[in-house]
């Protein structure tokens, strides 16, 4: 139908044969404020329903379509509709396929199944379709993807159920802007929420679980908000970032992830140039490997705090990344060998045999590991280009009841500080990882020794003004 408005049609049985046929359905072409509701459709050599070129304000309800060659339901240059009870079970395409400048469209409570490209998809041939609202739909076990959206910005996807997809349960492919909010994508073949090269979207509220790759997966990605989603006993991450920047991943549940038992997948895992992400106050626990896990030196500026990572196989927390923030537990100065050590206004300065500085502190009992201790001190000589300054290192400590020295790394000699050829007056530093300091935990009463250590090889001996050390932990 063509340039039409105020059409209803209801409570037809429509069937074709698909043998080399072009035929459509329902074809709605400029047609506004009009009605189908309530029609079988099955085995139509194209679309079940088209509408196209300007239709506006339809409503398409309660309609069966099945065995089409190509989409369920499909709407191209077409605004304001209603997509509202259509099941749409076994399309050579997509169950609904929103597409090329189709905006403002609401699809609402359809069935989607057995289809063998996506349950729903909105997408963009020569333009984009964007504001489209997908609310309480049923996309189970497509070939595809339970819900894809791509090319295009400011939708809505809420309250859908994605089972079973051989796809991802609902993808994003350069979709930006979109709120993706209190579904269930479980059980799919891939991920259960997947964004790749989509920014600026919120996901919130969702339960991804038992899916065969990822849980929630930001894939090139930058400024998405992942909030209060469970992504528990997925076959490998509970939550994975790669490529993806200035990302917020704040209170989720990620429990139990790699399910097979192979100690190789993470809660939340940062991997792949992911820079400046804040992970803050989710629970990560009982893991096969870590809770947290910062995979690789070239994520940079990652903020971890807050989190609570408990029963994990390997351990809470990992961090191969660089310039990691996490939260710091300062051990201040509590003695030194008076006869030797003198003080200056830059810190205690420790310069030949014998000296030393003792620095202690105590644990705060939430601490689940310690990843590092800094040591941080001025510079009193220059080592020299390619050349470091040596320092010996002894970190001890234990809980109430415990020995002193329950976790001992006993004398680290030969350790450098970070940076080559500082000059005089510089701000230096040392880190310590050694496995016995990283085995203390919350409620350890601490002790780390800075002690004068001779030149090794082109090395200089220390010589430096100490001020303080500090424990990184989550």
């Amino acid at each position: 139908m063509l340039h039409k408005t105020g059409i209803s049609i209801r409570n037809l049985y429509l069937t074709g044969s698909n043998a080399g046929n072009t035929q459509v359905g329902v074809y709605f072409s400029y047609i506004e404020d009009s009605i189908i509701d309530g029609v079988w459709i099955d085995d139509m050599g194209r679309d079940g329903v088209q509408l196209l070129q300007d239709s506006l304000r339809c409503i398409v309800s309660n309609n069966i379509v099945k065995n089409c060659e190509d989409d369920g339901i499909s709407l191209n240059n077409a605004e304001q509709n209603i997509i509202k009870g259509n099941t749409c079970n076994g399309m050579t395409y997509d169950g609904i396929h929103i597409v090329n400048d189709s905006n403002e469209n609401t699809v609402i409570g359809n069935i989607c199944t057995l289809n063998e490209d996506n349950g729903i998809r909105v997408s963009s041939v020569t333009v984009a379709s964007n504001n489209n609202t997908i609310v309480g739909n049923i996309c189970e076990e497509n070939t595809g993807h339970g819900i894809f959206l791509e090319a295009g910005d400011h939708g809505i996807v809420d309250g859908n159920v994605c089972l079973n997809n051989t796809g991802t349960g609902i993808m994003l492919s350069s979709f930006h802007k979109a709120v993706i909010s209190n579904n269930l994508a479980s059980g799919n073949t891939l991920r259960g929420i997947y964004l790749s090269l989509s920014s600026d979207c919120t996901v919130d509220g969702n339960i991804c679980t038992g899916n065969t790759l990822h849980g929630i997966n930001l894939y090139n990605n930058s400024g998405n908000t992942v909030t209060g989603n469970i992504c528990n006993a997925n076959v490998q991450h509970g939550i994975a970032l790669g490529i993806s920047s200035n990302n917020i991943l704040v209170g989720n549940i990620c429990n139990e992830n790699d399910s097979g038992d192979t100690n190789t997948y993470d809660g939340i895992n940062i991997t792949n140039d992911s820079d400046d992400n804040l992970v803050h106050s989710n629970i990560c626990n009982d893991n096969d490997r870590r809770g947290v896990f910062i995979n690789t030196a070239n994520c940079d500026r990652n903020w971890v705090k807050n989190n609570q990572l408990r029963g994990n196989t390997t351990a809470a927390f990992g961090d191969l990344g660089t310039d990691t923030k996490l939260e710091t537990i300062p051990l201040y100065i509590a003695s030194y060998n008076v006869t030797d050590v003198s003080e200056s206004e830059d810190g205690l300065v420790v310069d030949d045999v014998g000296e030393w500085v003792s620095f202690v502190g105590q644990l705060p009992l939430h601490v689940q590991q310690v990843v590092r201790f800094e040591i941080w001190a001025v510079g009193l000589a220059a080592p020299g280009a390619g050349n470091q300054m040596c320092l010996t290192i002894e970190i001890e400590g234990g809980a109430d009841d415990e020995p002193k020295t329950q976790h001992d790394t006993g004398a680290l000699a030969g350790q450098l500080n970070t940076t080559e050829n500082t000059a005089v007056n510089d701000i230096i530093h040392w880190v310590c990882t050694h496995a016995n300091a990283l085995a203390l935990l919350g409620g350890d009463s601490v002790k780390c020794v800075c002690r004068y250590n001779a030149a090794v090889a082109s090395d200089i001996a220390t010589n430096a003004a100490f001020r303080r050390v500090l424990a990184h932990i989550v």
